[in-house]
């Protein structure tokens, strides 16, 4: 790949690593919102962690927002249609702008756009989960750990970055 190619991917790059601010106005703030929703809700929340191209390394500046991964336990007894539906009704009723994504609830907050995954585990011996697919009205099971180490160990980083930002600036 060529200098000139790596120095546009680099220049819109984004850090791997939440910095400070990013850390105390937007992360700490939406595991809070998670937490509050997990208790009015009776949801036993095992990990929030920070899924999406933040965590695979493909993240750049013009078209990123940050996917933050909700792990309900597999003893929860609600649906996962309950569950995705409850994350947007508690969302709205915090009088933040949300939408239904396929399987996220897109928040947008001080400007700055979010993606909530809420995931309920198969089983506890695993990190398999089932996400709610809204558009299909059905299931999809998924490995968050699996994706952000398949897309770490591709060693395609810069060429997948490359390729979001020739999407973004040829529409």
């Amino acid at each position: 790949m060529s200098n000139y190619v790596k120095g546009i991917v680099e220049k819109y790059s984004l850090s791997e690593t939440l910095s400070f601010t990013e850390q105390s106005n937007i992360y700490d703030p939406l595991c809070d919102l998670l937490d509050r929703w997990a208790y009015k809700y009776g949801y036993n929340l095992t990990q929030k962690k920070i899924s999406g191209s933040r965590a695979k390394g493909t993240a750049i500046s013009i078209c990123s927002d940050m996917d933050i991964f909700a792990s309900i336990s597999s003893t929860t007894n609600s649906t996962l249609s309950e569950i995705y539906n409850s994350l947007f009704d508690y969302i709205k009723s915090q009088n933040l702008e949300c939408r239904k994504q396929n399987v996220s609830i897109g928040v947008v907050s001080n400007g700055k756009r979010f993606d909530l995954v809420p995931g309920k585990r198969q089983d506890q011996y695993s990190d398999d989960h089932s996400l709610w697919v809204s558009k299909k009205g059905s299931w999809t099971k998924t490995n968050i750990t699996t994706h952000i180490s398949t897309v770490r160990s591709s060693k395609r980083s810069i060429e997948i970055k490359a390729t979001k930002l020739w999407r973004e600036r040829h529409n």
